[in-house]
């Protein structure tokens, strides 16, 4: 009964407070492991895909889609190209119209059905074109709204804030080692099952975001502050992934 008593703004504004007081995480808000650990999946997720895709798009039918090498590099610099610019349009979504949480809950629910229709055998170009247009929707819900996020951790001036967004770097890079994973995924049981283990990584990062997110966050994140748009193009990028992830 207590958790859905309705808070008036000054409640909120001292867990808030206490939210970014907390040092439970190496000196840092405990949001910032959960932010990281969201990151990690998306990484795990997106590199794991990016790592195998072209070899996908031009391998001979029926394992592959049976594209040419020039086609298939020519598909993928598009969507990277268009994936930067629905980022942009991501990060003004997040902080004028959603606010970083919902952004970041919305691309919960988006990546990992991307990731599934390209897991799914028999779906061939369509499912391709399904998935980059599920996955560039949702870099223009969320954009850089995990970033965001985790400045609204700190109070204006906290000096903490610029190794909080190392230690989500550090975190999410951990995601590097999976491309190696993935590659031995695909040569051994095929493209398809390569596809259902990011899409696996992106729906548990998916799960634990949003069963967290409460305590780790209270009310921050929900409305206003300082714009996501203004951090992806003013904070140096610890985060290399286009989408969001989402979010990375």
């Amino acid at each position: 009964m207590q958790d859905s008593k309705v808070l008036t703004a000054e409640e909120k504004q001292l867990e808030i407070e206490k939210i970014q007081a907390d040092k439970r995480f190496v000196g840092h808000p405990v949001g910032v492991l959960t932010i990281g650990l969201k990151f990690m999946c998306n990484s795990f997720s997106y590199y794991g895909l990016t790592s195998i895709l072209i070899y996908y798009l031009y391998a001979a039918l029926p394992a592959g889609l049976g594209l040419t090498k020039t086609e298939a590099s020519q598909l993928l610099s598009l969507y990277y190209a268009l994936v930067i610019i629905c980022g942009v349009i991501g990060s003004y979504m997040a902080d004028r119209v959603f606010g970083p949480r919902m952004a970041i809950r919305l691309t919960c629910i988006v990546m990992p059905i991307a990731y599934l229709l390209l897991a799914i055998p028999g779906l061939g170009i369509v499912g391709y074109a399904g998935a980059q247009g599920m996955m560039l929707f949702s870099s223009m819900l969320g954009g850089r709204s995990m970033d965001a996020l985790t400045a609204k951790l700190y109070k204006k001036g906290d000096t903490r804030k610029d190794s909080a967004f190392a230690i989500t770097y550090v975190i999410s890079n951990i995601g590097a080692c999976v491309p190696g994973i993935t590659g031995t995924i695909a040569l051994v049981a095929g493209y398809h099952t390569a596809f259902f283990a990011c899409a696996v990584f992106s729906l548990i990062g998916s799960i634990f975001f949003i069963v967290s997110e409460k305590k780790s966050f209270a009310d921050c994140g929900r409305r206003g502050g300082r714009s996501a748009a203004q951090l992806f193009v003013h904070k140096p990028h610890y985060h290399h992934h286009p989408v969001c992830e989402c979010g990375k």
